[in-house]
């Protein structure tokens, strides 16, 4: 009763496989939800005829769908992760 003998296993760590693979599904959820926030954002403030004259320069577009782009990168990156692994 109680004794510990050579042959009992420690209780186990959660391998890095274990532990990281809810941390990446909450990351892939946060950064799909930017996705779909941050392209119609970017479409709507570079659209002329809705903004007027509040619309952002061209220059700060190009800019702003490079960073959309890479922001759909990393997404498709993480996906890619989580289901097929490191």
């Amino acid at each position: 009763m109680g004794r510990v003998t050579a042959t009992d296993e420690p209780a186990s760590q959660p391998s890095r496989a274990e532990w990281w693979w809810p941390l990446a599904l909450a990351a892939l959820a946060l950064l799909a939800d930017r996705r779909f926030a941050v392209i119609p954002l970017v479409q709507f403030v570079s659209d002329r005829k809705k903004m007027g004259v509040f619309a952002i320069p061209r220059a700060v577009a190009v800019l702003a769908w490079i960073v959309a782009g890479i922001i759909v990168a990393l997404n498709i990156k993480l996906l890619a992760v989580a289901v097929l692994g490191p």
